[in-house]
């Protein structure tokens, strides 16, 4: 079976050689407003995830919309997200990775406040996996220790709100398609990209 970390980070930050995410065009798709894109990822040396880059199209021309940066510090994964706004990459969210017992959890999530300083959203305590009022990942796998959901809540004064939300669908255990979610007001999770997964 797959080790979690290795599984973790192969389905959220999509290893493998230089890939591109042709997202689905189908009708409903577009009854949805499900954003339509493609992801460039490169690597580095050691095949890590470093840069991704996601394009948009308006019908007629692609456009840079996001950026996700990953960085690789002794035990900690992060991850930046930034959006292009009037031409400029501008810094909105950062999600840190802890090395716990081998596999990788999430331990903070993080983000920009319109005075240029990161402001924590989230965090866990990884040392007191009891404290229920930071982060709650919710992660399932297949019979093939694939990782197939995973999902990260926080608990406000008891209550649970989403941050974000993935599934993974493979074919011979490689991962062939994506789906990303954005919590709603109603505290429901709303489908927002589909991705079929293509090698460059």
């Amino acid at each position: 079976m797959k080790t979690l970390a290795l599984t973790f980070i192969s389905a959220a930050a999509i290893v493998g050689a230089a890939l591109i995410y042709d997202k689905a065009t189908t009708s409903e798709s577009f009854e949805q407003n499900i954003m339509i894109g493609k992801t460039i990822v490169t690597h580095d040396a050691a095949g890590r995830p470093v840069n991704q880059i996601t394009l948009t199209t308006n019908g007629k021309e692609w456009e840079e919309t996001m950026m996700k940066q990953t960085s690789y510090e002794g035990d900690e994964v992060k991850t930046a997200t930034y959006c292009k706004q009037d031409g400029q990459w501008v810094a909105m969210t950062k999600t840190t990775f802890a090395n716990v017992g081998g596999t990788l959890t999430i331990s903070r999530i993080e983000k920009m406040t319109p005075d240029g300083q990161w402001k924590t959203q989230a965090e866990i305590d990884l040392a007191d996996l009891s404290d229920d009022n930071g982060l709650l990942n919710d992660i399932v796998f297949d019979e093939n220790g694939n990782l197939i959901m995973n999902a990260t809540y926080v608990y406000d004064n008891g209550a649970r709100q989403g941050l974000q939300k993935e599934e993974y669908q493979y074919n011979n255990d490689q991962i062939s398609q994506t789906v990303s979610y954005s919590w709603d007001p109603d505290g429901k999770w709303q489908k927002q990209m589909v991705s079929n997964l293509l090698a460059k």
